[in-house]
């Protein structure tokens, strides 16, 4: 034995005598830590989201590391503790720096929201400004040619000539800002993806009335900022209409959603969302060969009923199917009588108005299993409740 060996000897029969009590190893300090990490619900939450290999790669070191544990194989328990905190701390580094990418992304737009405001502030501000100056011209001009008694005729004619240009100038100057204002407004409901040609043109007109405004054309600065207004409008109306037509779409959407979640705590009943609408499946509900309701299943129709109830502006649409067990005809016949029976009852016992519901029968047409067994068989005999979808 060398000297370094020796020297080591002692080393390894500390950390062991460190690991073991009673029999078994204590718990080293990296599975410790491993047990705490673990146990934070949150961090680890936040771990599996932002990098899920690396997470799972940590449950897997961590499987190992208490397998070692419990083999009382204390290096490899260690090992396979640190190889898990590494990669759960990873996942953790990930999750905080998308986290913080997020907080720079949103302040940015807070950054630019702030700023669009201050612009829009600032041309209002401006705007003001010039109808103050504006109105303090006019209110100059006017106050002039009253006081211009002892003046020529031509001085006069020159002071109203001055009033009226200042009038013409103010009128089209409110003009073009009510269409600006418009304009605003359309890009503010994104109408540059509903209407962008009515957006387009209501620009470009205020840039033609400013351009005759400035050479004195009032005549052809008014029709244009009167057509600026006009495409302006449309553009707002056209965004208002997508808006409204969005928000009537997820409002039926979020309806839809409930109604499939009512649906699925009526127990007994098979559920699923097709394109057409909401498919509610009955099993088992006629005696053979019969086409009355088996009165041990009217619960599921008193249920279903209340249903229709609540989601009044569905129409509803009963089928009936059979399997493939006798004459065609004789299936197709009884399909559509236990539809109407069905359809009878939720009528009759609850009052479902007729004008929003209605019934077929298909017989053994559309099978949904195998007719070969008596499994398949149940499968294919039942009765299909459709709320429509509008």
């Amino acid at each position: 034995m060398n000297t370094r060996t020796f020297i080591r000897m002692p080393l390894f029969l500390a950390v062991s005598l460190f690991f073991l009590g009673c029999g078994h190893m204590m718990r080293p300090p990296e599975l410790l830590r491993l047990d705490a990490l673990a146990k934070d619900q949150a961090a680890m939450t936040k771990a599996k989201g932002a990098a899920p290999m690396q997470f799972a790669a940590g449950q897997e070191f961590q499987k190992k590391a208490e397998d070692a544990f419990t083999e009382d194989e204390a290096q490899p328990c260690v090992l396979y503790s640190t190889l898990a905190l590494t990669k759960y701390n990873s996942a953790l580094e990930q999750a905080r720096s998308k986290e913080a990418k997020e907080r720079v992304t949103k302040a940015t737009q807070r950054l630019d929201t702030a700023k669009k405001r201050q612009a829009e502030q600032e041309m209002r501000r401006a705007d003001y400004d010039k109808r103050i100056t504006r109105m303090e011209k006019i209110l100059a001009l006017q106050t002039k040619l009253e006081s211009a008694a002892q003046q020529s005729a031509k001085e006069k004619k020159v002071i109203s000539d001055e009033l009226s240009k200042a009038k013409s100038e103010g009128e089209l100057e409110e003009m073009l800002s009510k269409a600006s204002s418009q304009i605003q407004a359309a890009e503010t409901l994104e109408a540059n993806k509903t209407d962008p040609t009515n957006l387009n043109s209501a620009k470009t007109y205020v840039e033609q009335a400013r351009k005759a405004l400035v050479e004195a054309r009032y005549g052809n600065a008014r029709d244009l900022a009167k057509l600026a207004a006009e495409k302006a409008a449309l553009a707002v109306n056209a965004a208002q209409s997508e808006v409204s037509k969005k928000s009537q779409e997820f409002d039926m959407l979020r309806e839809r959603a409930t109604l499939f979640n009512e649906a699925l705590g009526i127990e007994g009943v098979e559920v699923k969302q097709v394109k057409r609408g909401l498919v509610l499946t009955l099993y088992d509900m006629f005696p053979s060969r019969k086409v009355a309701v088996d009165p041990n299943k009217s619960t599921l129709l008193d249920k279903i009923a209340e249903l229709a109830k609540r989601y009044a502006t569905y129409t509803i649409l009963v089928e009936g199917y059979t399997d493939s067990a006798g004459r065609r005809e004789s299936n197709l016949a009884l399909s559509q009588s236990r539809a109407q029976s069905v359809i009878d009852y939720l009528i009759q016992q609850h009052q479902i108005k007729l004008d929003r519901i209605q019934s077929a029968g298909y017989g053994a047409d559309k099978p949904v299993s195998d007719n070969s067994n008596p499994a398949g068989r149940a499968q294919n005999r039942r009765i299909e409740v459709v709320f429509l979808f509008r």
